[in-house]
């Protein structure tokens, strides 16, 4: 919902409010979605990580047509297990990845430099992160090998 540019600041201003499920932009997801249902492609964003750490958005258009499978991927995946297209739909798998999502492992990735504002963002995420485990379905292992998964 923010540009990673904006995201840290707006983050920052208050943790419990700007960190978490609802920077995700769930319209985005279903229009996906849908597109994924009715063989039509779609555009979305992506953000370009560079080398110097700058985080430019560019857009892509996924071609839907023909494909039988669509993976949501990132901390909050297992979200759209709550959104709903439309009533035709067919089951979906939602899929996490076998590691635990700890703050351990957060801290350990070294994606971003970990000080107070990172640690305060990770706490928040983690928090949002188990609030999901009710609604994974399965899980894909490190060796991409998929088990299913009850709570």
């Amino acid at each position: 919902m923010t540009s990673p540019e904006e995201r840290e600041e707006k983050r920052g201003e208050d943790y419990d409010n700007n960190v978490g499920l609802n920077e995700m932009d769930r319209s985005k997801i279903e229009q996906v979605m849908s597109c994924f249902e009715k063989n039509k492609p779609v555009i979305v964003p992506i953000v370009i990580i560079n080398e110097d750490g700058s985080r430019p958005i560019k857009e892509t258009t996924l071609n839907m047509e023909g494909r039988k499978v669509l993976i949501f991927d990132g901390l909050y995946a297992a979200l759209i297990g709550e959104i709903e297209i439309d009533e035709s739909k067919t089951s979906r798998i939602i899929a996490m990845n076998e590691k635990r999502f700890s703050l351990d492992a957060q801290k350990e990735r070294g994606k971003e430099e970990v000080n107070e504002h990172r640690m305060k963002v990770l706490e928040r995420e983690c928090k949002a992160v188990r609030s999901l485990w009710p609604y994974v379905t399965h899980k894909i292992a490190e060796d991409w090998t998929v088990s299913s998964h009850a709570q």
